[in-house]
This record gives C-alpha cells, structure tokens and sequence, in this order.
C-alpha cells in the first residue's frame, strides 16, 4: 500500500523539496516573535515610549527584546532622585 507524502513538494523533475518539522517549529516561533513585537509594541505606545531597535531585536530574538524591553520599562519608572549632602540653611 502507497501512503501519500504531503510534505513533499515536486517543483520539476530533478527538484524537489521536503518540508519537515523544523520548518513549522521555525514558522512557529517567528509568529510569536511577531505576536511578542504587536505586544510589546501595543504597550510601548500606552506609555508614550519609542524605540523601534527594540521591537527589531524581539522580533530576531524574543527573549531578548522581552528583557530590554523590561529594562526600559523599569528604568523609566524608577529613575535615580539627587540626594543632597550637607545643610545649605
């Protein structure tokens, strides 16, 4: 019995080309970068921040744009106040 292979493509008679679970891992994971960029980006755009190399480095590695973005968000919240030494009375 002949079982059809659906994840082969012929494209002529000497190419063609296997698609694998490699490929929809890969796919997969670019849409979640993508849907992390739209999130991240959504938010970005509540608080009035801009900063595109962000949402570039999320969209390549979204570990890594999740982390400087929370870097951003928690330096922007929590900025260092001057303290003054000494009486000036």
């Amino acid at each position: 019995m002949l079982y059809p292979d659906m994840l082969t493509v012929h494209y002529s008679p000497i190419s063609t080309r296997v698609y694998s679970l490699s490929d929809l891992v890969a796919i997969s994971e670019y849409l979640t970068n993508l849907i992390f960029v739209y999130l991240i980006h959504k938010d970005m755009r509540a608080i009035n921040q801009k900063s595109i190399l962000i949402l570039i480095v999320t969209y390549l590695s979204s570990v890594t744009g999740i982390i400087l973005y929370l870097v951003l968000l928690f330096a922007n919240e929590y900025k260092p106040t001057k303290i003054k030494y000494g009486s000036n009375s």
